[in-house]
């Protein structure tokens, strides 16, 4: 596999991290301080030390708002610190574990309520965060299916997309992701991440705040398999929705190979790299859509970039194959702005997200409508 130098691997990242509510000026500069892989957790811990000071400063002072805000960004930045390293690792824990104890904190100071809650699902808790509006409900809800090296917090501010449209939004951390692998110790595997979010969507079902039959799943990155997969294996989802369509778990982008640290990745969470043998090609072959028994029948839409260099349309074809039901597909046009070779991965729908997700959760928030009629 190839190796990519850490300018090179960092050049994708930074999309993300803006979607994700990073600030390009913090990103940039933290970037800008790290030359090897083992200053990454210490750098960004640093900025985040900043973040968190500001903010407690803020709320000694009764501002709220402000606590609240610089709150998300040493949350964010906390989080950022322990991403690349897919190991088990002390730093790593402690770095996850500060990100999680600032969020107690946002939830504190959001605007809106949100609770901590966790599912049981076969000998652990799925913990998760739900985002509800002001106002007694019951509310529709929109369950939030993440990537592999994603964590519930890391999507704090998609929350207001939902809330100010008028329906919850639950983000979990599924069996292998977040708060489940790194203090859990529990690995991803397909089939049970599928099962798991079902038993969320009936969790939210048996809710008196949330209303039964509108209850929607959303797929991100390539957590976008794992969603579609949940709405094709549980069909009281009335809604999907798909952003960055992978339908294929491929190795090679076109001639080469994908880099090293993509797959170092996929066998930290699946356990592959720490004793679970095999994990990793049986994660290849559950990602495959040729294996669910059967298709998605609520409506779907899938947002996909035209131009991605590891992604092409053809996942959107493949993907639309195996849906049943009312199908929308918006293309997100244009090249990448952000800098990368044919190792990185350019995604310019991160770099537009800031329309397209208005635009998805619009649609979902119609889908809920539609339900009434």
């Amino acid at each position: 596999m190839a190796n990519l130098s850490i300018k090179d691997f960092t050049r994708w990242m930074i999309p993300r991290m803006t979607m994700a509510g990073c600030h390009i000026t913090d990103i940039e500069g933290t970037l800008g301080r790290i030359t090897s892989k083992e200053m990454w957790p210490t750098e960004w811990g640093k900025t985040a030390d900043k973040y968190l000071t500001i903010a407690q400063e803020a709320e000694k002072k009764g501002h709220r708002h402000t606590a609240y805000q610089m709150y998300i960004y040493a949350m964010l930045y906390y989080y950022e610190g322990q991403k690349i390293l897919f190991e088990e690792s002390k730093r790593k824990v402690e770095l996850f574990k500060q990100m999680m104890d600032i969020y107690k904190k946002i939830m504190e100071f959001c605007p809106y309520p949100i609770e901590r809650v966790e599912v049981p699902y076969n000998g652990i808790k799925l913990p998760g965060y739900l985002h509800t509006p002001i106002g007694n409900g019951p509310f529709p809800c929109l369950l939030f299916i993440q990537g592999m090296d994603s964590s519930k917090e890391e999507w704090h501010n998609w929350g207001r997309f939902a809330i100010e449209r008028g329906y919850s939004l639950f983000c979990i951390d599924t069996p292998g992701h977040g708060e489940t692998r790194h203090l859990q110790k529990v690995h991803l595997d397909i089939p049970n991440l599928v099962k798991a979010a079902s038993v969320c969507r009936e969790y939210l079902a048996n809710r008196f705040d949330i209303i039964p039959d509108k209850i929607g799943v959303l797929g991100n990155c390539l957590g976008s398999n794992y969603g579609f997969q949940a709405a094709a294996f549980d069909e009281k989802f009335i809604c999907c929705l798909i952003i960055l369509v992978i339908a294929e778990f491929k190795t090679k982008t076109g001639e080469k190979d994908v880099p090293k640290w993509f797959i170092d990745m996929v066998r930290f969470f699946t356990g592959d790299s720490t004793g679970n043998k095999d994990a990793f090609e049986k994660y290849r072959k559950d990602f495959n859509l040729e294996n669910m028994d059967k298709k998605v029948k609520c409506s779907t839409h899938l947002f996909h970039p035209e131009e991605d260099n590891w992604l092409d349309w053809d996942q959107v074809k493949k993907m639309a194959n195996f849906i049943k039901g009312p199908i929308t597909i918006t293309p997100v046009k244009g090249v990448p702005v952000f800098e990368g070779n044919s190792m990185s991965h350019l995604v310019p729908i991160y770099e537009q997200i800031h329309w397209v997700l208005p635009v998805a959760f619009d649609w979902v928030e119609e889908q809920f409508k539609n339900k009434s009629k």
